[in-house]
């Protein structure tokens, strides 16, 4: 099938949003959250046109998530409203 290798993957694009939140919180607690696979891709130049693991991503999302959306979904549908706007 054609893109099936795509499918658990998820392109920088994508992720460089979460990325960026997660890199402006200067307190460490990431660090804290995150699997050594996910610390690296949070270290590392995220590329738009570059796929990237798909459960890494998830990873990131849900401890940004945990911390800045403090577990409301009334702030993820908030922050996916102004995502969509731009």
């Amino acid at each position: 099938m054609v893109g099936e290798s795509n499918l658990k993957q998820i392109k920088g694009s994508m992720i460089k949003t979460i990325v960026r939140a997660m890199r402006a919180d200067k307190s460490g607690i990431y660090n804290k959250l995150l699997s050594d696979k996910a610390k690296e891709l949070y270290t590392q130049r995220i590329l738009d046109p570059v796929w990237y693991p798909f459960d890494t991503y998830k990873e990131c999302f849900n401890a940004l998530y945990q911390v800045d959306g403090k577990n409301d979904p009334r702030i993820i549908t908030q922050w996916g409203r102004a995502e969509g706007r731009n």
